[in-house]
């Protein structure tokens, strides 16, 4: 009976690691991260555990494979929610995804409801280019506290009315803006 168990435990470990032994060799021979993704989309594995894993072999590659996954047509606030909830950091998630020029509204939202900071995820969407009433609107959006993201956008170098008002169409709360 103990051999049982332990075989069966055994059994179902393998494919997990195997998964993990095909991202390291493929990112070892070179191959394009596109085709990282799809064999390990192959192997049954869902984005979080690709960036994941791909960013246990070597983090400088996540924002490639970000920005591939975006480029093949994977929605981005799913991919910024992977990343996030895969532990990256959402400073560099969320630059990635709007520097491939994903809609900032849904990367920031997707990164703030995965449980990024507030102000990381605003000051990174405008550091890569979008509008900070857009960052404030997503935030919002995405559960966080309508003054942190106001203040957080007018700190990036955002309109104050144009976020206060971005916030509260978002569903804010005007007075806390």
């Amino acid at each position: 009976m103990r051999r049982t168990i332990l075989s069966i435990a055994v059994g179902l470990m393998l494919p997990i690691s195997a998964a993990q032994a095909d991202i390291a060799s493929d990112l070892a021979s070179g191959l394009p991260v596109t085709d990282i993704i799809a064999n390990a989309e192959a192997a049954g594995l869902d984005m979080s555990q690709i960036i994941q894993q791909v960013s246990a072999v070597d983090s400088s590659l996540v924002s490639n494979v970000i920005t591939a996954a975006i480029d093949s047509g994977t929605p981005a606030a799913a991919v910024v929610q992977a990343a996030v909830s895969a532990g990256v950091d959402a400073g560099a998630v969320v630059q990635a995804a709007v520097s491939a020029g994903s809609d900032a509204v849904a990367v920031v939202q997707a990164a703030v409801s995965a449980g990024a900071d507030t102000t990381v995820a605003i000051n990174s969407a405008v550091s890569a280019g979008a509008d900070a009433s857009d960052a404030v609107q997503g935030a919002v959006s995405g559960g966080a506290d309508s003054g942190v993201a106001v203040q957080a956008a007018v700190a990036a170098g955002g309109d104050a009315n144009d976020a206060v008002q971005a916030a509260v169409a978002a569903g804010g709360d005007s007075n806390a803006a």
